[in-house]
């Protein structure tokens, strides 16, 4: 089939989004959605299509955005790393990072980009699980921060350690804490979040959008 039959088509579909190669297995291909993994199974890329109108809210208010996903995320004690509005290729675009706890311990990270149309949209996720010893990136970076009085040890918490990145006066919940900023992410490249904010970047990049979804009509909420 020529390139350009694709582009007469009235309807988008996973073909829409053409990720970049990596040598990762394919382990799932259904109806949808498609699922990597690479030998080591500590992380996942999957590509989603949805022929259904998109559930987010809107994307003119960010606030607004940021709470929805708080609300989301709260029965799953998930977190709030990031959550931005971009533009990606001419498209209004989400940006998501968030954090879920893992069991017996650990985090594991998940990180996303939506694509919205008024009745279609896509979903670009890349996971990143803690696996073995957990939480070394906490324990080499708190100690220097108490000692140098970043943060205060008051009975049994330690104030200053944990903030929502967007309200600080969101006390609750599964927060963001100040290990996982960005700019630790060089010191510890093989920790789950350095992972994942380094392929959100690369596909960021690296990922092609098929400019026939410009004829789509957009998300206007």
């Amino acid at each position: 089939m020529a390139p350009f039959q694709f582009f007469a088509s009235p309807r988008p579909s996973l073909t829409s989004i053409t990720l970049p190669k990596t040598d990762w297995d394919l382990v799932k291909s259904e109806t949808g959605m498609k699922q990597w993994m690479p030998p080591t199974n500590d992380m996942a890329l999957s590509v989603h299509f949805f022929a259904t109108k998109p559930d987010l809210p809107t994307l003119k208010n960010t606030t607004a955005l940021r709470q929805y996903y708080r609300q989301q995320l709260a029965p799953a004690q998930g977190g709030l790393i990031e959550v931005e509005m971009f533009d990606w290729q001419g498209f209004p675009a989400v940006r998501t990072l968030f954090k879920f706890p893992q069991k017996p311990k650990g985090m594991s990270y998940l990180g996303a980009f939506t694509l919205p149309f008024a009745k279609y949209s896509f979903v670009l996720k890349i996971q990143a699980a803690e696996m073995g010893l957990t939480g070394k990136r906490e324990a080499m970076i708190m100690p220097k921060m108490l000692s140098k009085g970043m943060i205060q040890m008051e009975d049994d918490s330690i104030v200053g350690w944990t903030a929502d990145p967007y309200d600080h006066s969101i006390q609750s919940g599964n927060l963001m804490n100040l290990a996982e900023a960005a700019g630790y992410d060089a010191q510890f490249p093989d920790h789950p979040l350095s992972k994942a904010r380094n392929w959100m970047s690369y596909l960021a990049r690296e990922v092609k959008i098929d400019p026939a979804l410009k004829k789509l009509k957009p998300f206007t909420k």
